[in-house]
This record gives C-alpha cells, sequence and structure tokens, in this order.
C-alpha cells in the first residue's frame, strides 16, 4: 500500500473516529483505578452555526483531556448544548421557525461537526439544557432554593441590547465610534434596570476560610452544632490517660525518645477540621 504524502483528513480519521465509538475509547471510568481528572469546556449555544470560535476553545480542552489520559489518568471529559435561552429564540424569529425545532437542527449539526473534528468528549454524558428531563431539576433546585430563602428577587443594573432584546454579559460590549454596540448583531446596547433573581451567598461567609479571619467563637455557634463539638471534645477528655500509659498486658510504656518520633500534635490542633465543619452556620431565611 503505497503512502500519499498529502494528508487526507477524510479518508483515515473517520476509520478511527468509528473505532474510538465502537471501543468507546473516551468513556469515564475505564480506569477505575486511576486518579481522576475532569476537563470541561463551555457548552456551546446551538443558535447558529459552528464556527472557528468553537474549533478553538475544544481543541485547546481536547489536548489537556488527551495530554491527561496519556499521563495515566481516568479523564471525565463531557459535552453537552446550552440550548435554552433567548438567543435561540431570537435565531428561530429570525429564521421563522418554532424555536423547539430550529434548536433541535443545530444541536444535531453541531454535535456530527463535532464529531469529525475527533474530540475525545465522553459523548454518554452528553446534555442538552432544552430538553425537559434535564431543565426539570433545574426548577427542583431553583425551587428548594426559594423555599430557603437562598435566592430572592431584586433590581439590577444590565447591558441590554436593543437589536436582540435580551441582557448580554460585559464581555459582549464593543465599543465603537463612543457608542456601545452588541457584539451578535451590532446593535446599540444600553444600560438598563430590570428585575432579577440573586442568590443569598452572604448567608454563607462565616462558613469559607479566609486568611487571617479570627476563628468564631463558641457562644456564637448555633445550639446544635454546638452541643455535637461539646461532645466531640468530651469524649476525647474521658479517654484516661493510664488507658494511654500502659501496653495491651498492662506494663507501663517506655517513652520513646525524641529522636525515635515526631513532635506530637497539640491538642488545641487536633479535631480542629471536625470542629470547623461542625460549626457551619445554617442561612437565615
Amino acid at each position: 500500500m503505497s503512502m500519499n504524502e498529502r494528508y487526507e483528513p477524510q479518508s483515515i480519521e473517520s476509520r478511527w473516529q468509528k473505532r474510538w465509538a465502537e471501543a468507546r475509547t473516551f468513556a469515564a471510568g475505564r480506569r477505575p483505578e486511576a486518579e481522576k481528572r475532569y476537563v470541561l469546556e463551555m457548552f456551546p449555544y446551538p443558535s447558529g452555526a459552528m464556527h472557528m470560535g468553537h474549533a478553538r476553545v475544544y481543541t485547546i480542552g481536547d489536548v489537556l483531556a488527551r495530554f491527561l489520559r496519556m499521563r495515566g489518568h481516568d479523564v471525565l471529559h463531557p459535552i453537552g448544548f446550552d440550548a435554552l435561552g433567548l438567543p435561540a429564540e431570537n435565531a428561530a424569529m429570525k429564521d421563522g421557525k418554532h424555536p423547539a425545532e430550529r434548536t433541535r437542527e443545530n444541536t444535531i449539526s453541531f454535535r456530527e461537526e463535532m464529531k469529525s473534528l475527533g474530540y475525545s468528549f465522553d459523548w454518554d454524558r452528553e446534555i442538552v439544557t432544552s430538553d425537559p428531563e434535564y431543565y426539570r431539576w433545574n426548577q427542583w433546585f431553583f425551587v428548594k432554593m426559594l423555599e430557603k430563602g437562598i435566592v430572592y428577587r431584586r433590581q439590577g443594573k444590565a447591558n441590554w441590547c436593543t437589536g436582540c432584546l435580551t441582557v448580554i454579559a460585559n464581555e459582549q460590549v464593543l465599543e465603537s465610534d463612543g457608542e456601545q454596540r452588541c457584539e451578535r448583531c451590532g446593535s446599540p446596547v444600553v444600560e438598563k434596570v430590570i428585575p432579577e433573581w440573586a442568590f443569598r451567598i452572604t448567608a454563607y461567609a462565616e462558613a469559607l476560610p479566609s486568611p487571617g479571619r479570627p476563628r468564631r467563637s463558641r457562644s456564637s455557634r448555633p445550639a446544635s452544632t454546638r452541643s455535637t463539638a461539646a461532645r466531640m471534645s468530651s469524649s476525647r477528655r474521658s479517654t484516661p490517660s493510664s488507658r494511654a500509659s500502659r501496653d495491651p498486658s498492662g506494663r507501663p510504656r517506655s517513652a520513646p525518645s525524641s529522636s525515635a518520633c515526631a513532635r506530637p500534635t497539640p491538642r488545641s490542633a487536633r479535631g480542629r477540621g471536625r470542629r470547623r465543619r461542625a460549626s457551619s452556620p445554617v442561612p437565615r431565611r
């Protein structure tokens, strides 16, 4: 068989991609004893066609995932489609199609093109955010957080695209001739106050460790956590010292020399991690 001087991916890569798929080469869990690694790129928005920006991002992630596999790790490298949102709806209205139909077509096209590029995704774990079997759990989590008072309604400033009729990120706002314009459609962008949902993350501020932050006093802990910490502390104090100083036969233990053992851990440091976890505050409603 003669070797062509010109590389022809259509005649070579499809054959190997088929073998990879049949062998589930990139499925997570194939090395249960190996150290695990997780590689995740931002999911694409199937509101349009795939372009070189997508190819660049997923090539970088694919290189990292393959490198980690070659290092012997068990790698989870999933993929999905962030298909639920106003950009997809606007694209569907522009084409005169129903958003569900347009999104489904774009997702199929994206999937075929990404597979043709040979990315090492675990396709068994693919998710599509417009699938009711997926977003029903988003709704469930949101309702639970709402019941606990972790999310709340407020007014906030946002970048509003007058063409897309949706909020866009700061990175999507371009300066053009002294005006702010949308990166996607070129329409003017204005600052608009709109109602939004926010997370009450400050309720967990005391649970997050930071350098230089003093430990919370015992009196400031909730009663349930104070009693837990007290039980743990009393269980350590209730151990007789004679039990630690004698061997199983009842004879006194000989004290090891300083050169034969490491410096003992102070009592104040032992169990610190357990007490810290026990003192995590309960968020207020």
